[in-house]
């Protein structure tokens, strides 16, 4: 090609046949040129293979996610590591799965913190059935209070009433004062609620007598009967 433009440059001096020699030469030169063939570069898995490593670290032992963007991040870290174990994969391919993988990863989502059963009210009871009191006498009756994780509370978590103050009275404590003779029905209720959302209730019966009544004593022989 530098002859042919040699001769060219001094077309003036040179003969038509040596013009045409070198216009053919170039002709030929420029049909006989050949494109460099393009080089792919190498596929390149370091990006894939980093993420890959961080991820597989991680553990979910605690519940710290939900299951199902754990589920989904795992389904990823397995199709990345098919890839990173595949010659054959090309860049394509590599990038896909690092995409994948990364979009698993931002889409953890923590778990709520499970929420604790709501206490509430299971029973309540009265330590004395029934009561029979001198007038002018008191007594404090005992309730406790359970609830549905176990505890118990005995004091401070219900209301005392009497249906009919005349006869017995009793104050926040449970202290009862006999008044005058007659019955008169005390009743404790919890200021909390059960899972029906009802408040309960234990009542008993109050009896108030002028004096004691002596007791009574059948004498009973140990010796036995005689046939």
């Amino acid at each position: 090609m530098a002859n042919a433009k040699a001769v060219l440059d001094d077309r003036d001096d040179r003969t038509q046949e040596e013009v045409d020699e070198a216009l053919t030469a170039l002709q030929q030169a420029i049909s006989g040129l050949e494109l460099s063939p393009v080089v792919e570069p190498e596929p390149s898995k370091t990006v894939l293979r980093a993420l890959h490593e961080s991820v597989s670290t991680m553990s979910n032992t605690d519940g710290q996610y939900t299951a199902a963007s754990w589920s989904a991040l795992q389904t990823a870290l397995a199709g990345a590591a098919q890839v990173l174990d595949d010659e054959s994969a090309d860049q394509e391919q590599i990038d896909a799965a690092a995409v994948e993988l990364g979009t698993a990863l931002a889409g953890l989502e923590v778990a709520k913190a499970p929420q604790p059963s709501p206490v509430h009210v299971k029973r309540i009871k009265l330590n004395q059935l029934k009561l029979q009191l001198v007038k002018g006498k008191t007594f404090r009756l005992e309730d406790g209070v359970y609830y549905s994780n176990g505890r118990a509370a005995y004091s401070g978590k219900t209301k005392w009433t009497s249906s009919n103050t005349r006869i017995a009275t009793v104050n926040s404590a449970g202290r009862i004062t006999a008044k005058k003779t007659g019955t008169a029905k005390i009743t404790v209720t919890t200021n909390e609620r059960n899972a029906a959302g009802k408040r309960l209730s234990k009542s008993i019966t109050v009896k108030v007598v002028k004096k004691k009544p002596k007791s009574k004593v059948t004498k009973v022989s140990a010796a036995p009967r005689r046939a």
